[in-house]
């Protein structure tokens, strides 16, 4: 999440490579493919990388209606950003400390950005946010910039893509409206805790927060955002895991992965709130799922959603080698992929693409 390039011989090559990509896409609308609702079921991939040195392939595409999972070479160990069409990504070059531009059918490196990190694609496609010493909002259109503001970080996008929910770096949260220019932002404060993941109920009436507070304790919490309220609090230990909402806003999904560090372990299973009755639901256990010898089950961290609702698709916790796929309809495990033990397992990253 980073400044501004200063100008030289790459902000030229930069400068020219988004001329570039305005030839070739700013007389489409970016929302046109986008518009309709597949018919069929799709295998859409969610992405993630493998942040360690020398592991061979770098970074992996998951496919969870198929349980088929793939390799492929990058130069780089960061976490990707899916575009809203599934056809690109964006992730950080640390030797430029710019953002890279990846086609996922090629595979192959196709611009870049003069921004540090990318943080996420609105479901849109409209919108690109960025950060770099605060957070930039692009346009689709040769990714020109429409708003900085140096107080503000990371965050997501609404599903209709009319705001922008995050976290300042002051703490609390914000909502950043894009209906119409100047783009306006309102604050909230929080009792307690840093925000480490966040997401919008579909009807904005609710933001889902993942909170820390102190070294160890964490928080699931509601906020009613009309009333700035928190209406369910949930405490765990030692958290330091993921948040993610279902599509049609009945559940949310939260992770306890804990760290590598220390002699007390996450839980291996997926919590849920269920969101209509604001109460906690069971939870999504890998106990007595996975071979041995995991029959214990394994820790989970990074989640993603597919764009059509149906799959919530699950990193697990560092040193454990699975990717796995939650049917939301039957809220439980369909199926997973164990890594060989040759590839050691430093995942993270999880993406899936946010439109059709």
């Amino acid at each position: 999440m980073r400044g501004r390039i200063a100008f030289s011989l790459f902000g030229v090559l930069a400068i020219a490579g988004l001329a570039l990509l305005w030839s070739f896409g700013c007389d489409d609308k970016p929302t046109e493919h986008l518009a309709t609702e597949p018919t069929e079921p799709r295998d859409y991939a969610a992405y993630f990388c493998n942040n360690l040195h020398n592991e061979g392939n770098s970074y992996f595409a998951y496919h969870p209606l198929t349980n088929e999972l793939d390799s492929f070479y990058l130069p780089f160990e960061n976490r990707p950003v899916v575009s809203a069409d599934g056809r690109s990504m964006y992730i950080r070059d640390n030797t430029r400390n710019v953002t890279a531009i990846v086609d996922l059918d090629s595979r192959e490196i196709i611009g870049h950005l003069p921004y540090g990190y990318p943080i996420a694609a609105s479901p849109d496609g409209e919108w690109l946010a960025v950060y770099d010493n605060g957070l930039h909002l692009l346009h689709s259109c040769a990714y020109r910039e429409v708003f900085y503001d140096s107080s503000l970080a990371g965050g997501v996008f609404s599903r209709n893509s009319l705001r922008f929910y995050g976290a300042p770096k002051a703490g609390g949260v914000y909502r950043l409206d894009l209906s119409r220019p100047p783009f306006s932002v309102t604050r909230r404060s929080l009792p307690f805790g840093m925000v480490t993941d966040l997401a919008p109920s579909p009807d904005e009436s609710r933001l889902y927060l993942y909170l820390q507070s102190r070294s160890w304790d964490h928080y699931f919490v509601v906020l009613d955002w009309d009333r700035d309220s928190l209406i369910f609090t949930h405490y765990f230990w030692p958290g330091f895991g993921s948040l993610e909402a279902a599509l049609d806003g009945h559940y949310v999904f939260y992770t306890n992965a804990g760290t590598m560090m220390g002699s007390t372990p996450g839980a291996p299973w997926v919590m849920v709130y269920d969101a209509r009755r604001n109460v906690a639901a069971p939870v999504i256990t890998t106990v007595g799922i996975l071979d041995s010898p995991f029959v214990q089950g394994a820790l989970l961290d990074e989640m993603c959603v597919t764009p059509d609702g149906r799959w919530l698709v699950v990193l697990s916790a560092k040193s454990y080698p699975f990717v796995l796929t939650v049917d939301i309809e039957r809220m439980a495990i369909a199926h997973y992929v164990k890594f060989p033990d040759e590839i050691f397992p430093f995942f993270e990253g999880l993406a899936c693409q946010s439109g059709w």
